[in-house]
């Protein structure tokens, strides 16, 4: 996979790094979700879990612009980079 992955970023002139730690453990925020969803405040705990880990996302992958739209997949490259050109 992470020769996959460079070999993508290498053919498409970009840097790349694999992200530390990688995997991230998510089974504790996911219980916590679980228990919170049950007291009608999970879905605050998760868009508040989501929007910490803001520029620290990783996976996909992900691509953030300058002014902070979030792209995700390879597949959204192109789109990324258009919206990047054209100053969001």
């Amino acid at each position: 996979m992470w020769r996959d992955v460079e070999r993508l970023a290498s053919g498409l002139n970009l840097p790349f790094r694999r992200p530390d730690p990688f995997p991230q453990n998510s089974v504790l925020p996911a219980r916590v979700a679980l228990v919170g969803l049950a007291q009608g405040w999970g879905e605050d705990f998760s868009v508040a879990v989501y929007a910490a880990q803001r520029l620290g996302v990783f996976g996909a992958p992900s691509f953030t612009t300058a002014d902070g739209e979030l792209f995700w997949g390879n597949d959204r490259l192109e789109q990324a980079l258009a919206w990047a050109k054209r100053g969001g």
